[in-house]
């Protein structure tokens, strides 16, 4: 896939936010891509702390309606609180889905592998919309079947038009057996 032949490309730099109010920090990084979605089609982002997910999802929501998310993550990150607190780095999937900013239908986990505090959290993670975990072939045999089957569902929510030709002809292939 070549990016830089469909699409125009900027780094719109790092957003300054208060390291020591996380409520404050939200705030901010919220505000700043909205204001940058107020610019531009479509916001990719890549990196910071997991709590980052949530003031994101919030911006790009509020442009575009739910969104599809695929999560490659260790971790499911939809607890309910984490030492007490509602909004940190292991609750931002569980606050999106309850505030709707989830695509339900269109959203899986890639690469969890642990820690989980109990069978709990594969429940609510389920129910939250996030219940397509797919571990990673790492550290688990999965089905590569099972593989496929989440592939094709970020496939289908993000386009078949960004799918690579050798991805697609994988595919065609295995719908044809």
């Amino acid at each position: 896939m070549s990016p830089f032949a469909i699409a125009q490309v900027v780094d719109a730099g790092d957003i300054p936010v208060n390291p020591f109010d996380l409520t404050e920090a939200v705030s901010e990084v919220e505000r700043a891509a909205l204001a940058l979605g107020e610019q531009v089609q479509h916001i990719v982002t890549i990196g910071g702390d997991h709590t980052v997910a949530l003031p994101l999802l919030r911006a790009v929501a509020a442009k575009h309606g739910p969104v599809a998310v695929l999560h490659f993550d260790a971790h499911l990150d939809t607890w309910d609180t984490y030492f007490g607190a509602p909004i940190t780095h292991g609750t931002p999937f569980r606050r999106a889905s309850e505030e709707g900013l989830i695509d339900l239908t269109a959203s899986c986990h890639v690469g969890t592998r642990g820690p989980l505090y109990s069978k709990q959290d594969l429940e609510n993670d389920e129910r939250l919309g996030e219940g397509g975990t797919q571990r990673d072939h790492r550290c688990n045999s999965a089905d590569r079947g099972d593989q496929r089957h989440h592939e094709d569902r970020a496939v289908s929510a993000c386009g078949d038009q960004n799918v690579p030709d050798e991805r697609r002809r994988h595919r065609d292939a295995d719908e044809g057996d």
